[in-house]
């Protein structure tokens, strides 16, 4: 875990913002959150923000019936970001509630989305973790690039995985598009494009067209890639063949997207989760010892490892890009 007591004197250092994604819904996003927040708030102050603008429910994977300030506060009401994280009850955890008024939107306005993402930097917690919502919207990937740490959570069926690929690429490809266009490379655009519109397209075959025309650029973009390291969870687990497929599909990201995804564990199904569900009994608090448990535990641990080894530079996202243009990159699939 996190040392609180580390002798580094800049609070920023000692702060980690993760990003909890994936490209299809009821794959367990909001049930990783809510119980990463729950084991790292044993040791830690740590607050989990409900970013999924459609369907927001982290507040009931905590046990939250009532929210008196949401989002929605913050957004559209003016309150600072730290005054509508509200306690949960449980250690040292904040809640940031999504709010059924935001059901519906997308993507935010530029305005909005920048001052949300000022802020959440600005929150006094060790880890900020964001639940995002399902896709490839421009939030999900803007928040999801931003963090120090993307986590993806996939369930082990086709369907999920197929998603989860194509998450990863659309964020690969807005990736690269934000340092191509920060670095003035923008003869780069067009070749991009291109790769996105091939149905056989690699962000690797990209890479080694720009090695052969531009190979100090090549290099730069490679360089962002290797720095740009994901983390992928496998929910639902029932079988053994169910981890291997994490492995493998980190396999195949390297291949064909040049970005390392890191593999840190499998959560095993069990059907006690969505009986806590219904009753409003987190999960973590109510079977503390279960294998899924223990697999949170075992993965909370490596998640906190993998992100203090690295520290990564984070790309610049310029929010200030029409829409339009950049939907030419990121089409949800």
């Amino acid at each position: 875990m996190l040392n609180p007591a580390c002798p580094c004197t800049d609070a920023d250092e000692k702060r980690l913002l993760w990003a909890v994604g994936g490209g299809k819904g009821g794959t367990g996003k909001s049930f990783v959150s809510a119980n990463l927040g729950l084991e790292l708030s044993g040791d830690l102050d740590v607050t989990v923000v409900d970013a999924d603008l459609g369907s927001p429910n982290l507040h009931t994977f905590l046990g939250i019936r009532h929210r008196e300030l949401t989002l929605t506060d913050f957004l559209y009401r003016r309150l600072p970001l730290t005054q509508v994280a509200s306690e949960t009850g449980h250690n040292r955890l904040r809640l940031v509630s999504g709010s059924n008024e935001t059901i519906g939107q997308g993507d935010l306005e530029y305005f909005r989305k920048r001052r949300l993402l000022q802020q959440i930097h600005e929150l006094p917690s060790a880890i900020t973790l964001l639940d995002l919502g399902a896709g490839t919207s421009f939030n999900c990937i803007d928040f999801f690039i931003l963090a120090d740490t993307g986590i993806l959570v996939i369930n082990p069926e086709p369907a999920s995985v197929e998603n989860a690929y194509q998450f990863i690429r659309a964020t690969t490809l807005r990736l690269l598009e934000n340092t191509i266009r920060k670095c003035g490379i923008v003869h780069l655009l067009e070749p991009l494009i291109q790769t996105r519109r091939q149905a056989g397209g690699t962000v690797a075959g990209f890479l080694e067209f720009v090695g052969r025309q531009d190979p100090s650029s090549a290099h730069l973009l490679a360089t962002v890639l290797d720095r740009f390291n994901p983390c992928l969870i496998v929910n639902k687990a029932r079988k053994n063949d169910d981890v291997v497929l994490g492995r493998c599909i980190a396999g195949v990201v390297t291949k064909y997207l040049a970005v390392k995804l890191n593999f840190v564990g499998a959560i095993p199904f069990d059907d006690d989760i969505h009986a806590c569900l219904t009753s409003f009994d987190p999960y973590l608090v109510k079977h503390p010892h279960s294998q899924a448990a223990c697999a949170l535990k075992l993965i909370a641990k490596r998640l906190v490892t993998i992100s203090q080894a690295r520290r990564r530079f984070v790309p610049a996202v310029d929010l200030s890009y029409e829409e339009g243009g950049r939907a030419q990159l990121l089409r949800t699939s």
